[in-house]
């Protein structure tokens, strides 16, 4: 396992945690707004949430997931917190989580070929694999939605 991703998925539950135990008890909600346009239950939203740590975590070749992990964090503490969205879609993290896990090895795998060690084909593939189990599991959540939330 990368060690990245271990620590992206610990600054994800510490922001998580962090943000939401502040808004039981604050009068004055911590509301985190993206850097891109969210609003959960929209398609496209989705896609934007789950491209966004893939591509901010290709930044310096893998190594800034922890930060696109601890920003998800964040949105989904604040959202949930304020009663702006579902319990469910706390569930779209986890794709979010395949996603910045299928950048890092993408980077590693370019590192690798830089340094002259690896099979860069081979970890590619390995990449592509990631992300696309990440897209489909994303698809089928957001298609499960109607079952699991109230309309």
């Amino acid at each position: 396992m990368n060690p990245t991703i271990v620590i992206g998925v610990i600054v994800f539950i510490a922001a998580f945690g962090a943000v939401y135990f502040y808004n039981s008890s604050a009068e004055n909600k911590f509301l985190f707004i993206p850097l891109y346009h969210y609003e959960p239950g929209d398609f496209l939203s989705e896609v934007n949430a789950f491209l966004f740590p893939f591509i901010f975590s290709l930044l310096f070749f893998g190594i800034s997931a922890p930060l696109a992990l601890g920003m998800e964090g964040l949105k989904y503490a604040s959202l949930l917190s304020t009663g702006g969205m579902a319990s469910y879609d706390l569930a779209f993290a986890l794709p979010q989580v395949i996603a910045a896990f299928s950048a890092t090895v993408f980077g590693t795998a370019i590192l690798n070929d830089y340094s002259g060690k690896g099979n860069l084909l081979e970890d590619l593939k390995k990449g592509a694999k990631y992300l696309g189990y990440a897209f489909a599991l994303m698809l089928l959540l957001f298609f499960m939605r109607s079952f699991f939330t109230p309309t």
